[in-house]
């Protein structure tokens, strides 16, 4: 009897061995990376939310925003949040590519990039909507911010990654500097006050956009 009492422990502790083997798996860094991000996106949305001093036109899909004065714990609290919208961006990427070296099947990881990229473009038309406005009434814009900006970004993760590596680094870089370049043209022309140059820009997305459709947060 003592045999098979033994006999069952050595066989209940096996799964249980080999189930922390695969909780080890997972690279702890990048999960404290997003708890990070998580907590230092918190500080600034409760700013914008408890803090009556707020400033409302700081965010930068305002073109003043750029040179505005802040107070100082307004200025602190978006300064340090300016990491989390591209450190998610950056980290769906590693993810895409972890994914890929554990599977080793493109086929699956697009599948799995499309099909997440639309679920989050969902809940950005869905329940974030009705979050923000506790109505889907097309009398307020919609406004497609962060998780679409993330959705739209693993949607075309999906088809390139099929592209050779040497092809991908081309198009990551003209992204970049397509994205940068164009930004920095903005915040030149906004110093400049030359109207041909400022007028897309001087408008507010939110107030004047005829589409009622009003895009922020990180570029592709």
């Amino acid at each position: 009897m003592a045999t098979r009492a033994a006999s069952a422990l050595t066989t209940t502790a096996a799964p249980a061995a080999a189930g922390e083997t695969a909780k080890t798996t997972r690279i702890a860094a990048i999960d404290w990376m997003r708890g990070l991000v998580m907590v230092l996106m918190v500080i600034d949305h409760a700013s914008m939310a408890f803090d009556g001093t707020h400033l409302d036109d700081d965010s930068a899909m305002y073109p003043g925003a750029a040179t505005m004065a802040l107070p100082g714990g307004e200025f602190f609290t978006r300064w340090i949040t300016h990491i989390c919208a591209p450190t998610f961006m950056f980290l769906a990427g590693v993810g895409a590519f972890l994914r890929l070296q554990r599977t080793g099947s493109k086929t699956e990881v697009s599948r799995f990039l499309w099909t997440r990229g639309l679920w989050l473009v969902l809940i950005e038309l869905t329940i974030m909507r009705l979050a923000m406005n506790f109505t889907f009434s097309m009398k307020y814009p919609v406004i497609l911010l962060v998780l679409t900006a993330l959705g739209a970004a693993m949607i075309a993760l999906s088809g390139l990654i099929y592209l050779p590596m040497r092809a991908l680094t081309v198009v990551s870089v003209a992204i970049i500097v397509a994205v940068y370049g164009d930004s920095c043209f903005n915040r030149c022309a906004m110093r400049l006050k030359t109207s041909a140059l400022t007028a897309p820009i001087e408008m507010s997305p939110t107030l004047s956009n005829p589409s009622r459709i009003s895009t922020g947060g990180p570029s592709l």
